[in-house]
């Protein structure tokens, strides 16, 4: 499956939903820096494909 950076920002939203709703600091960090981490891949999928958000 290929991912482009509108569903990769998706992902990254959805990451960010689950830092919202988690408990503690821990997971809260957990899940933003798997927003981080979706929203660079967005963005070097961008970059790669010519594309713009």
């Amino acid at each position: 499956m290929v991912l482009d950076g509108k569903q990769l920002r998706k992902e990254a939203a959805e990451a960010r939903q689950m830092a919202d709703a988690a408990s503690n600091q821990q997971d809260k960090d957990f899940w933003l820096s798997i927003a981080k981490g979706w929203l660079k891949l967005a963005l070097e999928t961008d970059e790669l494909t010519g594309k713009r958000p």
